[in-house]
């Protein structure tokens, strides 16, 4: 069991309920009275791996308290769901700075030794600036390296970034302490702007916050990806 999930989920104390809940191939939405969130669905490993899809129908008018629960699960989907959830009432601080992640990770990287836990989009460009590059993958693209050799790269690296959906498939935890003593960025749309992740060994968070439920149901329904997803809105939250 992942010990930030459950730090996480217990800190939940909002009690918004939970009006609707769409698993689409490329996100999870969880829509509450009090706003609404998203997160990677890990659609097709999960289907690959046999999962039946949630009942989201009696997830609706629950606490949200109670279905951000679903982020303990081995289930990839019911754990997106989770994420989503939490993703919901977690809003960023007022602290929160509105910036290009990848900027910020180049900037980080550049002339260093940097790892991504993800294969990103921006990898090409964070390449012509980093002194080496490393990404790891589970399911590798030409160029990347297995997941499962993290504990033999992460080490040898200044730089960290780590993919939001690692709190999906509960791998943060081993992933941080790989990273410990490193500089580590945990990113992406899955990525819960919870200032409790600093205890961890993380950073910098970098999430969105939706800001138009419809806007990006729409987009995702339309097979559309989180680069440039409209009725969200970037944040950036540094550790103190």
């Amino acid at each position: 069991m992942s010990t930030i999930i459950d730090t996480l989920v217990d800190a939940i104390s909002s009690d918004a309920m939970v009006r609707e809940v769409q698993i689409l191939p490329r996100g999870t939405i969880v829509e509450t009275d009090r706003g609404a969130g998203l997160a990677s669905s890990f659609f097709e490993r999960a289907i690959d791996a046999g999962e039946a899809m949630p009942d989201v129908a009696v997830l609706c008018g629950r606490p949200v308290q109670e279905v951000a629960a679903l982020a303990r699960s081995s289930s990839f989907l019911e754990a997106s769901v989770g994420v989503a959830a939490m993703n919901a009432v977690v809003a960023p601080t007022p602290d929160a700075i509105e910036r290009n992640a990848f900027d910020l990770l180049c900037e980080w990287g550049a002339g260093k030794r940097v790892v991504v836990v993800g294969h990103f989009p921006f990898v090409e460009r964070l390449r012509s600036v980093a002194a080496d590059l490393k990404i790891l993958e589970l399911i590798p693209a030409p160029g990347d390296l297995p997941a499962e050799e993290a504990p033999r790269i992460i080490p040898a690296a200044d730089v960290v970034a780590i993919t939001g959906t690692t709190l999906i498939n509960h791998t943060i935890d081993g992933l941080l302490d790989l990273a410990r003593e490193k500089r580590v960025m945990l990113l992406g749309p899955s990525t819960i702007l919870s200032p409790l992740l600093f205890a961890f060994g993380v950073d910098v968070l970098c999430g969105s916050h939706v800001v138009d439920a419809d806007a990006v149901y729409a987009h995702l329904k339309a097979g559309g990806c989180f680069r440039r997803m409209p009725g969200l809105r970037q944040a950036i939250l540094l550790s103190p």
